[in-house]
Formats: C-alpha cells, structure tokens, sequence
C-alpha cells in the first residue's frame, strides 16, 4: 500500500521509497526512508501530514503516492 492511501491514527513502516535519486534523497533527508515508522496525522484532503522522527510533516499527495508502507501491528 501506498502513504496517500493510509487511515489517519495508523502507524505504518516504510518499505521502498519509488521514484528517482532526487526524491528518495529529499524524503530521507525528511527522515522518510526504508524502515522508518509513521504516525498519519491527516490524509483527506490536501496533504497527508505525518509524524516522524518526533516531528510532523506535510506531503503533496503526489509524493505520498511514491511511499511504499506496511502497517504496523498495534
């Protein structure tokens, strides 16, 4: 599954980051890179905002779309 197609309130690991160097680089430097755990804050309408690395972060919807996640068991 995708970042832009998660719940709000759910905790996912990322498993693969698509796209070019550019991309994967920006979103590692955002903390967002293979094995990270996020926190959806908000994923309607607009940019999915999450949480991680203690931090929140808003994503395009383009860019949510280029991670790749898995959820976490509660």
């Amino acid at each position: 599954m995708f970042l832009n197609t998660v719940s709000p309130g759910s905790r996912v690991c990322v498993t693969a980051v698509e796209g070019g160097h550019g991309i994967r680089q920006n979103l590692a430097l955002r903390g967002i890179a293979e094995g990270a755990v996020i926190t959806v804050v908000s994923s309607s309408h607009g940019p999915v905002v999450v949480c991680v690395q203690g931090g929140t972060l808003a994503l395009g919807r383009g860019m949510a779309a280029k991670v790749r996640v898995r959820r976490m068991e509660p």
